[in-house]
Parts: C-alpha cells; structure tokens; sequence
C-alpha cells in the first residue's frame, strides 16, 4: 500500500476552497479526510508524531466559524505550539481513527510529544465505540449509587485511551471520538478526572484562535431558570433555583425566570442556564429545552440567544452530549452550537443531571473563577466539591465537563 506523505494532505488541504459556512467544511473536506485518515495508518517505519498530530489537527472539528485571520495550518506551529503548552503544565491529547478504524494518539508532556496506537482486536475500536454508543453516556445519568460504580469501570475499559501523568489535560478529538467522555476514561484502574483536571476543545486551530481573541468588554453575568413566582407545587426547577438565588445574589447575577428564553443575554461575560434537556426518541442528540410547565425550544434557539457569551454553565440534562453526525465528520451538540456562535467556553453535564449538583458545583466554581482560576481548574475544584459534598459517585462527581477555550479566566 502506498502512503501519503504529510506535506501531500497538508498541500491538499490548502487546495481546498474555504467554505463560506462552517456547516458545509465537512462536505467540502471529504478528500483531505480520506488521505488524513491513510496517513495514519500503521507502517513498518511509524509515523512520526509532528506528522501525526497534522494528521489528527485536519480530521477534528471543522464545522464552526472561525475568527478573521486565524493562523493557517502548516508543518510547524502546531507541534511547536502544543509542546509548549506541555511545558506550561497542560498535556495536550489528541485523539483520531486511521482508515482501518485504528486508534492513534499523540501525546504532548513535559515537552515531550510521543505516537501511541491502541492493540488491535476483534471487535476493532470503532464497533466498540458504536455499541458503547447504544446506551451511553446517557445510562450513566440512570445509575443509582446503589447500584455501585461497576458499570462505570466495565464499560469505560472497553477503550484503551492513553493519557498523560500530568494533572491538566486538554483533548482534541476527531468527532467520532468526541462522544466519549473523557473524564470516565480508565487511568491506572480509576477513572481520569479523579484525579486530572480535563477539558475538550475542538481543533488546535480553533484554541490557539479563542486563545488569541480580545475579550468583551460586557461584564454582566446572567442566570435564566423558568420557574413561576409563587408556584402551586414545588417541583424539580423549582428546587434547584432555591439552592442557586443565595449564590446568584451573591456574585450579582441578573436573574430571570421568565417562562421564555431571554433576549438579554447575548454578549455577556457569564451566563447560567438551568433547564430540562431532552433527547431524541432513541436517546441520541439533544433535542429540546424545556421547563417543567408547557415551555419546549430548541437547542438553536437557545445557542442563538447564547450568542457571544464567553462562559456559558449548563445545568442541562444531556446538555454536554456530543453525537457523531450521521452522515459527516462533525458532530452535533449543544457546546457545538454554542462554540459556533462565538462562545469561548462551555461547562455541561453528557448525561442527564442530578438536581443535587448545581447548587453544590457552582457554589465552588464561583469561588474559584472570581479568584482568578482557569475555567478548567474551578470546574476541576467544583467537581471535587460535590465529590465531598455528594459522594465519590461518578454520576454525580464527575459529570460537568469543559469545552472550549479551557483556560479562560474571569
């Protein structure tokens, strides 16, 4: 078999026209996919990393608008860029399937950048991923602590995903891969964000692009949960909005429980948003945004109401998840939506939520962020926080997962 060479894909990739909507960037990159994904492949002299990691950079996600005069890919600013992210204290893994359904990664540490491929094995990592993706991350919203945390160990150890020794780590994953949730990964027969503070983030080209950008002058940070004044029976929302008023007033939030999505919110510094989140049929992809009255809106509609938030927190159930696209090489979730409409960081749960957790998580997160902490390290704290506060419990510890531009700061 003949391989392509690095500078090949990359040249392709600059022979391919921009598309003039960050939807249509899949479509338009199918070629440079293909020959992404055969560079990858094993061979008797293995790929080196740098090569690699441009391998991996073209087959994450494409489909969200980029910022004017973000910096191009070539052969040497993107190892350049993660091994000095390494050096800074944030390992970098990033994560793709070559053409026979392969997994490779690429592993930035301490300055040191590595290739490592998983064993190959009968069902091969992609059907494994396919009938994980059956019932889960969902299902592990459902487990009751009764029930122990075996599911999670059993079923997470069907991925053999390597992952640094250090203690923060940001993920870049082809979007087949995106769906897992990386924070259940299996480190040494516990699970990785135990003990590691994690974050997922599109591209490389799009961190170093959110990274650079000015920050908005709008301070205002905003809260929307749709609960009525004086309701007739104290359900769900309800509950949940009385554990978060004291720590709304405190931090001085701009509250509003209108039984609609707000208009206000766009260009905010932080905005909260509590919510019931409701799937498809199947219990794949997002679906609904709704209250526990009579209010039903999209995703879309909330994302475009989102629009130039920098900090959006979701206490949505499933409001984290991230679905492959059935018919391309992008995804489809919530932190998508929202990162494509100028958003820099978004905290959410991928599968359905306790009530227990936001009033706990963002008790901490709060002191954390306004103490100048990164966006990954105080949901790190807060996360540890329930932990103390609820139990070692995955579902409930574990769940508020970063995307996007990890290391903002208030």
């Amino acid at each position: 078999m003949s391989f392509p060479e690095v500078e090949d894909v990359l040249a392709l990739s600059k022979r391919t026209e921009a598309a003039r909507y960050s939807e249509d960037a899949p479509s338009d990159n199918v070629p440079v996919i293909v020959a992404a994904k055969r560079l990858l492949l094993p061979r008797i002299e293995e790929v080196q990393p740098a090569h690699a990691l441009i391998a991996i950079e073209l087959l994450a996600e494409r489909a969200i608008e980029l910022p004017s005069g973000t910096k191009p890919l070539d052969m040497h600013w993107p190892v350049e860029y993660v091994r000095q992210l390494s050096l800074s204290g944030v390992s970098v893994v990033m994560l793709a399937m070559d053409e026979a359904d392969g997994l490779v990664a690429v592993i930035a540490e301490a300055g040191d950048i590595r290739t490592y491929r998983t064993n190959k094995g009968t069902p091969s990592f992609r059907q494994r991923l396919t009938a994980w993706s059956e019932r889960y991350p969902y299902r592990y919203g459902l487990i009751d602590r009764k029930e122990g945390n075996n599911e999670f160990y059993n079923t997470m150890a069907e991925f053999n995903i390597p992952m640094p020794q250090s203690d923060k780590v940001l993920v870049i994953a082809q979007p087949v891969l995106a769906q897992i949730p990386y924070n259940l990964v299996m480190v040494e027969n516990n699970l990785a964000g135990s003990s590691k503070a994690i974050a997922v983030t599109p591209s490389l080209t799009w961190f170093v692009a959110a990274q650079q950008g000015p920050r908005r002058p709008d301070t205002r940070r905003m809260a929307w949960i749709s609960v009525p004044s004086e309701p007739e029976q104290f359900k769900t929302l309800d509950m949940v909005h009385q554990r978060l008023l004291p720590i709304f007033q405190k931090y001085e939030f701009q509250v509003d429980n209108s039984r609609r999505i707000p208009a206000d919110m766009q260009g905010s510094r932080l905005a909260v948003v509590t919510a019931h989140g409701q799937l498809t049929n199947d219990r794949q992809y997002i679906h609904r945004i709704a209250d526990d009255e009579d209010l039903v809106e999209s995703p879309t509609a909330l994302a475009n109401a989102l629009r130039d938030v920098e900090l959006v927190i979701l206490f949505v159930c499933s409001g984290g998840r991230v679905d492959e696209h059935p018919h391309a090489n992008t995804t489809v979730s919530l932190p998508k939506l929202l990162l494509d409409r100028g958003c820099r960081t978004v905290i959410a749960s991928p599968w359905p939520m306790a009530s227990e957790i936001p009033g706990n998580w963002l008790e901490r997160f709060m002191e954390c962020w306004m103490a100048g902490s990164t966006a990954l390290d105080a949901s790190f704290e807060a996360n540890k926080h329930v932990m103390k506060r609820l139990g070692p419990e995955p579902q409930y510890c574990l769940a508020m997962t970063v995307y996007g531009n990890a290391l903002l700061r208030v």
